[in-house]
C-alpha cells in the first residue's frame, strides 16, 4: 500500500489543481507569468513522480533487480522503506502546501468572478512557492538517485555478463576436467587394478596399540636416515618380531609428517606369501609408481606416454619401463621413501626377490631415494644390504608389555584380569623379542577358568624362553603352534572339524580368502545341490575354534592365518594335520560349481554375472581353482556334471 503521504498523493493533489483551472473556465496562456510557471512546473512535477512511481517504486523487476542489494531510490521512497525518509518527508510537507492552494482556491472562486488576477494570489503563496521549489530540487535528486541506480544496476548486469561467462567456463572446464578425471582412472587401473596396500596398512595401524613402535622412532638410526638421503635403512629381525607393524608405524609416521608436502613422495610395500600372485616384480613396480603418482592432481607426462604406447595393443609394461618411469617420476619429488616390509615374503619366482632390490637401488643411485626394508635373517637378502644402515628390529619390552596390558584390559576372563601383573611379567619374560610369540601365549591362557591351570601354563612359558638363534626362537614357535593345535584337537567333534575345515582351506588356498567366501567353503557339503544360507557358519565361530591361529583383516577383507610362521608350520605338516585336505576342497569347489542354480549355464550379461559373484561368495574361486588336483578318478563323474562339461 503506498504512503498517505507519498508519490501518490502529491501527484493526486498537483492533478486536481491543474484540473482546477480548466474548471474555471482559464485559459493557461492568459494567466500571469507567475502562476503560469508555477502550473508548469506542477505539471513537470507530477509527470516526474508518475513516472518514478509506474518504472520504478511500484515496478517488481526493478524491486526484484535489487533483491538483496542497496538500491538508493528504493531506500527513499519504496514501499519497505521508512516513512520518515528526506524524500518521504518532503513530499508530505509538499502535499500539505498543495492542499491548503487547493482550499484558498476553493475559496477564491466563491468570492469573485473566476479571473486569473482573482485566483493569482493562491499561486503565489509564500509557502506554496517554497514547497514547490523544494519539491523542485527533490526531484532533481530523485533523478540523481535513479541514475545511480541506474549505473549500479548496469554493473550488476555487467558481473552477471561476467558471471555468466565464467560459469560457460567452468562448464566446459568441467566437462574437460571430467575427460581428464576419467582418462586419470583409467591410467591408474591400467596400472594395477590391485588397490590393497592402503587397505593393509590401516589393518595394520588398527592391530597397532598406541606409542608402538616408539623407540624406533627415537633410535638415532632411524633420525639420520630420515634427515639424509639417499639413505637405506635396513631392518631385520626374527620370525615374529613385530617387523610388519613397525614398518606400519613408520610409514604412518611418515604420512602425518609429509601428508600436506607434495614435494614428498611416500610408496610402499607389504610383501605377503600368500600374494605371490599378486606380486611379481611388475606388481610391485607398479604399485610403487601409482602410490606417488595418485595424489598429485594431473598424472606425469612419462605415465601418460607409457600408457599411450600400450594402449593400442592393450598390453601391460615390462618391468624394465615401469622401472625407467619410475626414476623419471621419483626424480621430480624433492625427498621420496620407499618402504618394502618382509622381503623375506617376496617370490623368488623368475628372479623377482633379487631383480626388486636391484632395482631399488638402481632407483636410489638415479634419483636419491630413501629406503626402508625389513626381512628375517636370510643370507641371500641379508648380503645384499653389506653396506646399509642395519638396526635390528626386537619387540622392545615396552611394547609387549602395552600390548599385553590392552589385551588383557579387553578379555572377558576375570581371572586373567586378576592376575594381570604376574600374565605381563611372565610372557615378557618369556617371548625374549617375538611379539608374535606374547600374542599366542595370551590367546592361549583365554579358555583357562581355573588359577591353578593358568599358573601351570605360566611355569610352561618361562620352560620355554627362546634362545638367541633364530633356530631356537622357531623351535619355540612351532612348539607354541603345537600346543595351540592340541587346544584345538579338545574341543568337541563339530568345532574341531569346523577348526580342521578353516586351517586346510587358509593354509592350501590358492589365494587368500574373505570371511565369506571362507563361510561359503566350509557350509558346503560334498554331494549338496544347493546352499541354505540359514545354515552358514558364523564367521566368529570360524576364527574362535582355531585358538589365535587365524585372524581376519578387516579393512582388506581377508581371512588368514596370524603370521607367516604358521603357515611354514602347517607346511610342513600339512601331511601329517591334513593329509586329503586338498582332494576335499577340490570336491567343495565341484559340489559348489554344481548347483542346480548354475545350470542354467553362463551368465549372458555382466550385470547378471556380478550379481551371480555377489550372491554366490564361492564362485570365483571355485570356478578359477576347482581343476587345482587334476586327474583324480573319483571326480569325474561331479565334473561331467558342471555346466558347459
Amino acid at each position: 500500500m503506498a504512503d498517505p503521504f507519498g508519490i501518490i498523493g502529491v501527484i493526486g493533489v498537483a492533478a486536481q489543481l491543474i484540473q482546477m483551472t480548466v474548471q474555471f473556465g482559464l485559459d493557461l496562456k492568459d494567466a500571469p507569468s507567475d502562476a503560469k510557471s508555477f502550473i508548469l512546473e506542477l505539471q513537470t512535477l507530477r509527470t516526474i513522480l508518475q513516472e518514478t512511481d509506474k518504472n520504478i517504486t511500484q515496478n517488481p523487476d526493478f524491486v526484484d533487480a535489487f533483491e538483496g542489494r542497496h538500491s538508493t531510490i528504493l531506500s527513499q521512497l519504496g514501499s519497505q522503506s521508512s516513512s520518515q525518509t528526506p524524500a518521504k518527508l518532503m513530499l508530505s510537507a509538499c502535499e500539505i502546501e498543495l492542499r491548503k492552494m487547493v482550499e484558498d482556491l476553493n475559496k477564491r472562486a466563491q468570492s469573485s468572478r473566476k479571473s486569473w488576477e482573482a485566483l493569482k494570489g493562491a499561486f503565489t503563496a509564500k509557502k506554496t512557492q517554497e514547497a514547490v521549489q523544494k519539491l523542485q530540487r527533490q526531484c532533481q535528486s530523485l533523478n540523481n538517485l535513479a541514475a545511480i541506480d541506474a549505473i549500479s544496476l548496469g554493473a550488476k548486469t555487467y558481473s552477471k555478463v561476467v558471471e555468466n561467462d565464467k560459469t560457460m567456463r567452468e562448464v566446459r572446464e568441467h566437462q574437460l576436467s571430467q575427460e581428464q578425471k576419467e582418462k586419470r582412472e583409467l591410467i591408474l587401473k591400467w596400472l594395477t587394478p590391485i588397490n590393497q596396500t592402503p587397505s593393509q596398512h590401516i589393518d595394520f595401524i588398527n592391530r597397532r596399540q598406541s606409542g608402538t613402535g616408539q623407540w624406533l622412532l627415537d633410535h638415532l638410526h632411524f633420525e639420520k636416515w630420515l634427515e639424509i638421503g639417499p639413505n637405506t635403512l635396513f631392518c631385520p629381525g626374527i620370525p615374529g618380531a613385530g617387523k610388519t607393524i613397525l614398518t606400519a608405524t613408520v610409514v604412518e609416521h611418515l604420512i602425518s609428517q609429509y601428508r600436506s608436502d607434495p614435494a614428498v613422495g611416500i610408496a610402499y610395500v607389504y610383501c605377503n606369501y600368500k600374494q605371490h600372485n599378486e606380486q611379481k616384480l611388475e606388481d610391485l613396480l607398479s604399485s610403487l609408481l601409482k602410490q606417488l603418482i595418485e595424489p598429485q592432481l594431473s598424472l606425469p607426462k612419462e605415465v601418460t606416454e607409457l600408457y599411450e604406447r600400450h594402449k593400442e595393443k592393450r598390453s601391460q609394461p615390462s618391468a624394465e619401463e615401469l622401472l625407467a618411469t619410475l626414476r623419471l617420476v621419483t626424480s621430480s619429488f624433492a625427498r621420496v621413501f620407499v618402504l618394502v616390509d618382509a622381503l623375506d615374503e617376496c617370490q623368488t619366482a623368475n628372479g623377482c626377490r633379487p631383480r626388486f632390490i636391484e632395482g631399488m637401488f638402481s632407483l636410489q643411485v638415479h634419483s636419491g631415494v630413501n629406503l626402508f626394508m625389513t626381512s628375517r635373517f636370510i643370507p641371500d637378502i641379508t648380503d645384499k644390504f653389506d653396506k646399509s644402515s642395519w638396526l635390528e628390529i626386537r619387540a622392545s619390552r615396552e611394547d609387549v608389555e602395552r600390548y599385553l596390558d590392552g589385551h588383557i584390559e579387553r578379555s572377558e576372563s576375570r581371572i586373567i584380569k586378576t592376575m594381570q601383573v604376574e600374565i605381563r611379567k611372565t610372557i615378557s619374560d618369556a617371548v625374549d623379542g617375538m611379539f608374535l610369540l606374547a600374542q599366542i601365549y595370551l590367546e592361549s591362557l583365554q579358555r583357562e577358568i581355573k588359577p591353578k591351570r593358568l599358573k601351570a601354563a605360566l611355569n610352561g612359558f618361562r620352560r620355554q624362553i627362546a634362545g638367541s638363534e633364530e633356530s631356537n626362537r622357531l623351535q619355540v614357535l612351532s612348539q607354541a603352534y603345537d600346543h595351540a593345535m592340541e587346544r584345538i584337537n579338545t574341543q568337541e567333534s563339530s568345532r574341531l572339524d569346523l577348526a580342521n575345515q578353516v586351517l586346510s582351506w587358509i593354509t592350501r588356498a590358492q589365494r587368500p580368502l574373505t570371511p565369506t567366501e571362507l563361510q561359503h567353503a566350509v557350509t558346503v557339503d560334498a554331494g549338496d545341490s544347493e546352499l541354505d544360507k540359514g545354515d552358514l557358519v558364523q564367521i566368529d565361530d570360524m576364527v574362535a575354534v582355531c585358538a589365535g591361529l587365524v585372524t581376519i583383516d578387516e579393512e582388506s577383507s581377508i581371512i588368514r592365518l596370524v603370521h607367516f610362521t604358521a603357515q611354514e608350520y602347517f607346511q610342513q605338516a600339512q601331511e601329517k594335520l591334513f593329509p586329503v585336505a586338498q582332494k576335499e576342497i577340490a570336491k567343495i569347489c565341484i559340489t559348489y560349481l554344481s548347483f542346480e542354480k548354475f545350470k542354467e549355464g553362463a551368465c549372458d550379461t555382466n550385470h547378471k554375472f556380478r550379481s551371480r559373484l555377489e550372491d554366490n561368495p564361492l564362485y570365483d574361486y571355485a570356478a578359477r581353482y576347482w581343476e587345482i588336483t587334476p586327474g583324480k578318478p573319483q571326480y569325474l563323474d561331479q565334473v561331467k556334471k558342471l555346466p558347459g562339461s
